[in-house]
């Protein structure tokens, strides 16, 4: 695999991770969240972690 396709594959679990956290939110306490919102993090979350996974890349890959 590629540098650019793990990075981006480390984006999507970021960002993906994020939604699984919120829906448990939602599911525990019962309280909504705004869709615009939420997919507004969960991209921001996926970016953060697409550059942080550009950064740490030789790190995760050992």
């Amino acid at each position: 695999m590629t540098g650019s396709q793990s990075t981006v594959l480390w984006g999507v679990i970021g960002g993906l991770s994020f939604l699984v956290l919120a829906q448990g939110f939602v599911l525990i306490t019962g309280e909504s969240i705004d869709l615009t919102v939420l997919f507004t993090v969960a991209i921001g979350v996926g970016l953060l972690t697409v550059a942080c996974s550009t950064l740490l890349r030789r790190w995760l890959a050992s």
